[in-house]
């Protein structure tokens, strides 16, 4: 599914999203923070343009501009997005 064209990490994203489930909505959050928003050009899952390419590119068949739009919904709420506007005052990388 990689390179994205809009540089959003989607192996990240989706394990951010897989973690949110499997280990509580904290750590799936920290974890999506971390791969996302602490590098200096951003990578979320709202960066998708919906282009399909990845999707072309995909070994498994996942529908992966509507399961980042899922991701999105989830992972990106005003907590992440607070955060994020924290860290870009932080990030120089």
């Amino acid at each position: 599914c990689q390179p994205c064209p809009k540089g959003v990490d989607i192996p990240g994203t989706f394990a951010a999203y897989n973690r949110r489930y499997s280990e509580g909505k904290f750590w799936g959050l920290v974890e999506y923070f971390m791969c996302t928003s602490l590098r200096k050009n951003g990578c979320a899952a709202s960066n998708c343009i919906e282009c399909g390419k990845c999707e072309k590119h995909c070994p498994q068949a996942i529908p992966i501009r509507q399961e980042l739009k899922n991701a999105r919904k989830v992972l990106e709420g005003p907590i992440f997005k607070i955060a994020r506007t924290v860290a870009k005052w932080f990030v120089k990388f």
